[in-house]
């Protein structure tokens, strides 16, 4: 199965909560289609934040992101002939690089990871069809494509031939074909492949297909990532069940039930979030509103979030909001229009790279009721370290003919509440007072003719403002 909803490279370009979304993860087999009972009928498991941090963090520093520019080499060298030639001599020189030049195990697996992810293609082909050919490695080297299992058996050739101790695990991933609302414990097919690799006596987690890249709009996309190399495994069961109970490596494994109940949580979003305060689950009830705090590791990180109404497949805009807390605190809000059930995804960018959105997980909301409140539109820049956040007034309208106290904090030049005036037919801008070290305050008259009200910062250059957010009127 290919990898399941990631991203590395969505940029947005319309208002956050109001874009839709059509990504997926591909797979050896789609998930069966009869429809599943409930998911509030199961026990909810609280998901599990990684334990040992410090017995993962050698592994860990090896998800770097980028394809080892050795392997690249091989790949456009005369050795990348020898795959369809002569496949045993391939993987024999192979391995010798490998082997030569690891600096240790855990780069050794590395090399591994990458050669495969550099080399093979997933075959979308083979999986939409449901025709899938020989997936031994001498198949898929000579060819170039896989499935889930031909990755897997590559994988696992590459490691006997360089002295790597590794196993491949069968069982149900939430990728390609697959929907969280559609899972029940008692049906939970057989549907993808992964490995495990033993290291200086402890087992880590590998899935080379989802490192290959991922599918959009049902095309595979070729698109290199370290996600799930050396994954955690509280990380990885929240999206891979194995058949083996053993081989979930958790000191207390989850039943079925338990796995049903876990959001589709993915390694990123471990990487993010270092603290989640609600028991959320794969689908959590609420009465029209929903909260919930949390941490973020790195100081910058931005989160993003989408909302689509189940039964309509519609996205729906001003229904998520993230306000941002002191100490890299943060919370998230959720309000529903009417009654129903809800997909929240999620994404988080980082300070370094705050063009790139990775997708990092997905829950469900049954909601009881509406919540009047609406959120304010985010635009794409809110958030980030140079733009900033609103700190007040709170998330939600503004009311007209009210003077309202607005409080920015931004690496920015100046800060500007721009309303347009329906009486007035132009443009007011308000700009807040430079409190020093970033902040900008200050209380705001909004015309009782107000139409819009948004607040901008200006760019660095002098010339431009960018719009942060835009308030909802009442």
């Amino acid at each position: 199965m290919k990898n399941f909803f990631t991203i590395k490279a969505f940029r947005i370009l319309i208002l956050t909560c109001g874009f839709f979304l059509f990504l997926s993860s591909a797979g050896c087999a789609s998930s069966e289609g009869e429809n599943a009972q409930s998911n509030a009928a199961h026990a909810k498991k609280q998901i599990l934040f990684p334990q040992n941090l410090e017995m993962y963090s050698e592994a860990q520093s090896w998800r770097n992101e980028e394809p080892d520019s050795l392997m690249a080499g091989v790949k456009n060298s005369a050795t990348d002939g020898l795959r369809q030639s002569d496949v045993e001599s391939y993987i024999s020189e192979v391995s010798k690089i490998i082997n030569e030049n690891a600096e240790n195990d855990f780069h050794k697996v590395k090399l591994i990871n990458d050669i495969i992810a550099i080399t093979l293609d997933y075959d979308m082909e083979a999986f939409l069809t449901h025709r899938i050919p020989p997936q031994n490695y001498s198949s898929v080297l000579y060819s170039g494509r896989a499935v889930c299992d031909g990755f897997a058996s590559v994988f696992a050739k590459f490691c006997e031939s360089t002295g790597v101790k590794c196993r491949t695990v069968h069982g149900y991933a939430r990728g390609a074909g697959t929907l969280l609302e559609n899972e029940r414990p008692e049906s939970l097919p057989t549907n993808h492949a992964w490995n495990i690799v033993t290291l200086g006596g402890r087992d880590f987690l590998v899935d080379v297909t989802w490192n290959e890249g991922h599918i959009f709009n049902g095309e595979a996309v070729k698109d290199y990532n370290t996600e799930w190399l050396f994954g955690y495994p509280e990380a990885f069961i929240c999206t891979h069940f194995p058949s083996s109970e053993k081989d979930q490596l958790l000191d207390s494994p989850l039943s079925k039930s338990d796995f049903v109940s876990l959001p589709a949580f993915r390694p990123y979003f471990f990487d993010a979030i270092g603290f989640w305060s609600a028991p959320i689950s794969s689908l959590v009830s609420c009465d029209g509103s929903l909260g919930c705090d949390f941490s973020k590791i790195k100081t910058g990180t931005k989160f993003l979030c989408a909302v689509k109404e189940i039964e309509t497949n519609e996205t729906l805009e001003n229904t998520c909001f993230f306000k941002e807390g002191t100490d890299n605190l943060s919370k998230l809000l959720l309000a529903f229009p009417t009654a129903g059930k809800y997909r929240i995804q999620l994404f988080a960018s980082d300070a370094s790279n705050p063009e790139k959105n990775l997708y990092i997980g997905e829950f469900l909301v049954e909601s009881s009721a509406g919540a009047p409140l609406k959120f304010p539109k985010i635009f794409s820049n809110y958030g980030s370290a140079k733009d900033g956040t609103v700190e007040s007034p709170e998330p939600g309208p503004v009311k007209k003919g009210s003077s309202v106290f607005f409080s920015v904090r931004t690496n920015r030049p100046s800060v500007a509440v721009l309303i347009d005036d329906s009486e007035k037919k132009h443009t007011l801008w308000n700009y807040l007072e430079d409190k020093g070290n970033g902040l900008f305050e200050g209380n705001v008259d909004i015309p009782a003719t107000a139409q819009r009200v948004r607040v901008n910062v200006k760019e660095d250059d002098g010339k431009n403002f960018w719009s942060l957010l835009e308030y909802e009127l009442e």
